[in-house]
């Protein structure tokens, strides 16, 4: 259905989503970054192999009200949701195993491979995150 200046409905919902929620300025992804790397650095403290910027953030279109993703690799745990002014901040817990699973899975591979290609290691003393970014940057889907 098109409404007054020729716009569908679900177009105008989406203009008014963006001016709720424009993209993030740099000095925003300045912040989540920092955010991010502060609290890699207490999850390798507290024992993480490796820990990655994942979603949105990673892949640079983030918007100011987007969540921050972070994947902590280590022992699995539950999800672990974290409020960090100004930002919901999303962990994922998993192990080196189970990410290599998710990569093999046909189910799991179109949130998988993309993910891994895009997500930023922020701590990574054993290559861990690197190996598994090479293994998705290598898939080929036939």
């Amino acid at each position: 259905m098109l409404v007054p200046g020729g716009m569908s409905g679900r177009a105008v919902r989406s203009t008014r989503w963006r001016s709720l929620n424009p993209p993030a300025r740099p000095s925003e992804y300045r912040r989540a970054r920092s955010i991010a790397r502060s609290l890699a650095q207490e999850f390798a403290r507290k024992g993480a192999t490796a820990v990655l910027l994942a979603g949105s953030w990673a892949r640079g279109d983030a918007h100011r009200h987007s969540d921050l993703d972070l994947w902590v690799l280590g022992r699995k745990a539950p999800y672990l949701p974290l409020w960090r002014e100004p930002l919901l901040v999303s962990v994922s817990r998993t192990s080196e195993a189970e990410e290599r699973r998710k990569l093999r899975e046909p189910p799991r591979i179109g949130g998988s491979v993309p993910g891994w290609r895009a997500a930023v290691p922020l701590y990574d003393p054993e290559g861990v995150a690197a190996r598994l970014r090479a293994e998705a940057r290598a898939f080929r889907g036939s």
